[in-house]
């Protein structure tokens, strides 16, 4: 039979793991985790930067058509033209620090050499 690995999704809100990466990651992988699913890439413009627990119980409650909930990148006009496809608006939100630290989690997570899939996108 073979053995089953243990998995964490990282969902809405993505902001849940971002302030405190290296403890969570140890804390998982001394867990037996192997790999972790990240989506939708959405970040809740309702929260701040670095939130409280409660910030992201409530940034959790709000529908998936919330305007709060923001892509957590850009989208390239270019790659949307090669599909003739419309691209989405930009936020008109300043995500830098959170796509800093979306950038430094993603790091983390390989330099641990712990699968990734991101989902839902």
């Amino acid at each position: 039979m073979a053995d089953l690995e243990a998995w964490m999704r990282v969902g809405y809100p993505i902001e849940t793991v971002l302030g405190d990466t290296e403890r969570v990651l140890d804390a998982w992988q001394s867990g037996g985790v192997k790999g972790i699913l990240i989506g939708p890439l959405r970040f809740d413009t309702g929260v701040p930067d670095a939130p409280s627990i409660t910030d992201l119980r409530v940034a959790h409650l709000c529908p998936p058509s919330d305007p709060r909930r923001v892509a957590a990148f850009e989208p390239n006009p270019t790659i949307y033209r090669r599909y003739g496809v419309v691209a989405p608006s930009p936020s008109g939100h300043d995500m830098t620090a959170r796509w800093a630290a979306l950038g430094r989690f993603l790091d983390a997570v390989k330099r641990k050499n712990i699968a990734v899939w991101i989902i839902e996108p």
